[in-house]
């Protein structure tokens, strides 16, 4: 796979399942994946949108391991619950 290929919005969207305008939301407000704009146009690299699906990889059979270790009485994180 090329990483240095540069997106579209649009085609952000499709890797990623996530809405248009959440991706204009985190541009406007300084938050998310880096871009680029060069005019009015807007370009992410694929390997910082790789980047940032792996950061927000869940591993259910970590949490199921770690809730394990946690003992009875904990939620999925670890933290006591009503005790």
């Amino acid at each position: 796979m090329e990483t240095d290929r540069y997106l579209t919005t649009a085609e952000v969207v499709q890797i990623t399942g996530r809405a248009y305008q959440t991706w204009a939301n985190e541009r406007f407000n300084g938050l998310g994946v880096p871009y680029y704009k060069v005019g009015r146009s807007i370009r992410y690299k694929l390997s910082d949108i790789i980047s940032f699906m792996e950061k927000h990889r869940v591993d259910p059979e970590a949490r199921l391991c770690s809730a394990n270790v946690a003992g009875e009485g904990a939620d999925q994180n670890g933290d006591h619950v009503g005790r």
